[in-house]
């Protein structure tokens, strides 16, 4: 079973290949990027076929991350998940871009819980918790503050990373507990991905999963205007 996994939900574009069967990634890529995801990933899928030796027809599983993140980056990796099972009949899997920097989290030998914790530009963070070794879901993914993210967590201790984690485990009203903060930065990677897809549902069709209203809103009907032609 050989799994496509790749994200661009957030300030990253990642793509990898890995057989299920070995439990082995045979070719990876992996680029901070604030923009610029729709252009590189097509490349980038080449790439870890390459590197793998494989082909598309060989691909079982694409494996997706549905969001929360950037509009631009959610809709690249879904469209180009659509079209390569048009291409190529298979089926796609995927979670949240929260999951999976969770499963990151996790790989550093964290104990307990985890909280993630993503920063927005207007002082909000898309927040998520699990606990377990499958990271089974204890707050869904939600856009909150970080005082309402806190106070979802204030029951028990919970490592909490991402951007926006100084955010949450700085508010006093979190409770008595004491939360561990990962400062340095964690990300979706396919890898990662790759590595939960055999356990991860069936997307049919993959749906986006969007917290909030686009920052660009389309105009409204008798609003444009136009130059006259000279």
């Amino acid at each position: 079973m050989i799994i496509l996994a790749f994200d661009t939900c957030f300030g990253a574009c990642s793509a990898a290949v890995y057989g299920a069967n070995a439990n082995n990634t045979l070719a990876q890529r992996f680029e901070v990027m604030d923009k610029g995801h729709s252009e590189r990933l097509i490349p980038m899928l080449a790439e870890v076929l390459a590197g793998a030796g494989c082909a598309l027809r060989d691909v079982s599983t694409l494996a997706v991350t549905v969001g929360p993140g950037s509009f631009t980056g959610v809709r690249t990796g879904l469209a180009v998940a659509r079209s390569l099972v048009l291409a190529h009949a298979c089926e796609i899997r995927g979670t949240t871009s929260l999951h999976v920097m969770a499963a990151g989290v996790r790989a550093m030998r964290a104990e307990g819980p985890i909280a993630i914790a993503v920063a927005t530009r207007d002082d909000l963070v898309y927040f998520a918790a699990f606990e377990g070794t499958e990271l089974a879901q204890t707050v869904a993914p939600c856009l909150a503050t970080p005082r309402d993210a806190a106070r979802r967590i204030a029951t028990s201790p919970h490592t909490i990373a991402g951007s926006g984690a100084t955010l949450v485990a700085a508010v006093h009203s979190a409770g008595d507990c004491a939360h561990r903060v990962i400062t340095e930065p964690v990300f979706a990677r396919a890898d990662l991905l790759a590595g939960m897809t055999v356990r991860l549902p069936v997307l049919a069709p993959p749906r986006p999963l969007y917290l909030r209203e686009a920052d660009a809103k389309p105009a409204a009907a008798g609003t444009l205007t136009f130059a006259p032609a000279p």
